[in-house]
């Protein structure tokens, strides 16, 4: 009877593990590193929030009128 060794399949799965990234989209991420936010310098960051921001600001304003247009 031929012994069969175990050892050779578990070795190709955890390596096939090893690569493979956790989340699908680590892969992404992985291809395109810096595309995160956090990653910008702070004047670019505050450019892409300021237009929210100001939305915001204006309608809490326009909110406090006491001559609500509804």
């Amino acid at each position: 009877m031929p012994v069969v060794s175990s050892a050779a399949p578990a070795a190709s799965v955890a390596s096939s593990l090893a690569t493979r990234p956790a989340h699908p989209l680590d892969a992404v991420r992985l291809a395109r590193p810096g595309l995160s936010v956090l990653a910008w310098p702070a004047w670019l960051r505050v450019l892409a929030v300021l237009p929210a921001v100001a939305l915001l600001w204006l309608g809490v304003m326009w909110a406090a009128l006491e001559a609500a247009p509804w």
